[in-house]
């Protein structure tokens, strides 16, 4: 469709300049006989033409460096032609000299092959100075636009040669311009020029032209001939897909591109690079593979893999600088890129962006971006599933301890860390490190004087490794080892919060010996002797607690009563088991207090 569009703008436009070139190549003589025809001035000139007869000794001379300036030129060897030309052009002379306009020819033609184009410039103006407007002087001015990329001059100029080529004598009279520019190279200069004008259903029409023409032997075969021709058709598409098209256009588009790109014979690396410059091609193709449907994200894939396995040393840095931000502006669509890519068979590009996206990781990893990790790590999963990303996720132990000590009570930034984690493996040797950066922090903030922080960062250790049975082991053994440090310092509150902990998470809370427990006993009798009645609550709260004796549940009681709290003791005396044993009469005593207190209150409510 694409193809038909294109051929309907072509005839449209034949009546243009562009139009002009077509119409000349189509019906002009391109037969060897005729361009042997138009040699014969030329071979005259090198064999040795009565053009130098009656000439004096130094016209001579310069003649005869002259011809030999042109048979290098022949052998092209320019550098070498234009050696002489220039030592020709620099001598002082008492004449002019006679082969002065085929001088300046010959410079410009060299200066056109070793690509200077400041000296063919030069020589251009002064051969219009010399010779006057003469047809051939376009066909030079034609190669400078098409050298200097002036495609729009070189069609407009190439256009005016032709027009005016076969109406005049052989043009370059004195020169080799009919061998060093063969019908097929004017052709393919006119292809390319009207290609660069933007003139691309014209510039095709001239490339197939040229085709038939190898087709029907008119042009002798090369495979190099073959495959810059095929690479130009595909380089047009290409451009005009710069330009703009429709989107539903593009994978008709694509597909054109790659199937002249596949037609070449052989590869031709250079031939490539010339006509599918990377810095062109790849930003083009990124800039559509955003836009297309999924379903054609293959036939980019193809695209893609033909770009780097053309290229030695693919800059991979377009693909990468486009696809970073995206991750982030358009994480769906980058998530199906990737993807297409993994089922692909494009690998350095693969491997580039696992390279990219880990350090993108690491980086978000280090800046607490959980969200932008996330997606990060949703990619790298993608491109390689059997990798395990721990490694890169992993923080230092400094890092971990400051993210905990740092964190809200709820440890919200902890949590979405450990999120992170939740595919790797239990047994990943990452996944292992971190739990032990994590104990490592749990028993940084207990020395640290934060008690309750380290429990709670303890319950997030246990739900983070799923209640482990090593984790659940490694966290009653560190509990056991600060349950023991708080009862030899006699510090009740910390062995309460550690006694609900353990409730909590229903691990196994028999911590205190009979010995401890009946040396924490006999260390509240004697504070009840001593009269320190509110550090003896405290002694027995946490024996009545752990071990609810008799003993335990009296002096609670009667330091209670003590500290006139008659409620709480109350409460105390009536969870002992009547009888002699348990009530004796200091408890019986105490709890008549008790109510007769409790009742007085009671009257004072009703009859304030």
């Amino acid at each position: 469709m694409v193809r038909v569009f294109l051929l309907v703008v072509f005839l449209l436009s034949c009546f243009s300049a562009g139009g002009r070139l077509y119409v000349f190549f189509s019906s002009r003589d391109d037969s060897p006989s005729h361009y042997d025809h138009t040699h014969r001035t030329v071979a005259r000139l090198r064999e040795g033409s009565t053009l130098a007869e009656g000439l004096s000794m130094e016209q001579e001379q310069m003649y005869s460096l002259c011809c030999q300036g042109f048979s290098l030129q022949m052998q092209r060897k320019f550098q070498e032609s234009e050696e002489i030309f220039s030592r020709i052009h620099k001598r002082k002379t008492s004449a002019p000299f006679v082969l002065q306009r085929e001088l300046l020819e010959g410079r410009i033609l060299n200066a056109y092959f070793l690509n200077n184009l400041s000296l063919m410039a030069e020589c251009i103006t002064e051969l219009e100075k010399v010779s006057g407007v003469e047809a051939h002087l376009l066909f030079f001015k034609a190669l400078h636009a098409h050298r200097t990329k002036q495609y729009h001059l070189a069609v407009d100029v190439l256009s005016r040669w032709f027009g005016h080529v076969d109406q005049t004598k052989p043009f370059c009279l004195d020169t080799n311009v009919y061998e060093l520019f063969s019908p097929y190279v004017l052709e393919k200069m006119a292809a390319e020029s009207l290609i660069g004008a933007r003139r691309y259903a014209e510039g095709r029409i001239v490339i197939n032209s040229v085709f038939n023409k190898i087709f029907a032997r008119e042009y002798a075969w090369s495979v190099d001939m073959y495959n810059r021709l095929v690479l130009m058709l595909g380089q047009s598409y290409l451009l005009e897909l710069q330009e703009g098209v429709r989107s539903d256009l593009l994978p008709e588009y694509y597909e054109t591109i790659l199937f002249y790109q596949k037609q070449m014979k052989g590869f031709d690396a250079v031939a490539y690079k010339t006509f599918f410059p990377e810095s062109m091609l790849v930003p083009t193709i990124m800039q559509h593979i955003f836009v297309i449907p999924e379903t054609q994200l293959p036939l980019f894939m193809d695209a893609l893999l033909m770009w780097e396995n053309s290229y030695v040393h693919p800059d991979y840095s377009l693909v990468l600088e486009r696809m970073k931000p995206a991750v982030l502006q358009d994480g769906i669509r980058t998530q199906k890129i990737c993807q297409a890519i993994a089922d692909s068979k494009i690998k350095k590009l693969k491997e580039k962006l696992i390279e990219l996206f880990s350090d993108e990781l690491v980086f978000c990893v280090s800046q607490g971006n959980t969200v932008c990790a996330d997606q990060y790590l949703a990619l790298l999963k993608m491109l390689d599933p059997r990798s395990s990303w721990g490694h890169k996720l992993l923080l230092s132990e400094k890092e971990i301890v400051n993210m905990v000590c740092e964190d809200d009570a709820q440890y919200s930034r902890l949590k979405d860390y450990l999120l992170l984690w939740e595919e790797q493996d239990i047994a990943d040797v990452d996944r292992q490190q971190l739990m032990h950066y994590l104990f490592f922090s749990a028993k940084h903030l207990w020395r640290g004087g934060q008690e309750e922080a380290c429990l709670r960062l303890l319950k997030e250790i246990l739900v983070f490794s799923q209640n482990e049975k090593a984790c659940l082991n490694r966290t009653l053994r560190l509990v056991k080892h600060f349950y023991t440090q708080a009862l030899a310092m006699r510090n009740f509150t910390h062995l309460v919060w550690i006694e609900n902990f353990l409730d909590e998470v229903g691990l196994p809370k028999t911590l205190a010996s009979d010995a401890e427990i009946a040396n924490c006993l006999a260390d509240a009798q004697y504070l009840f002797a001593k009269g320190d009645y509110r550090l003896c609550i405290v002694y027995s709260s946490w024996l009545a607690r752990v071990a609810p004796s008799t003993e335990a549940l009296q002096l609670l009681g009667l330091s209670l009563v003590e500290q006139k709290e008659y409620t709480e003791a109350l409460e105390v005396f009536q969870r002992l088991a009547l009888g002699e044993d348990t009530w004796n009469s200091q408890v019986h005593k105490a709890s008549l207090l008790c109510y007769k207190y409790i009742a007085r209150q009671q009257k004072e409510k009703s009859f304030p």
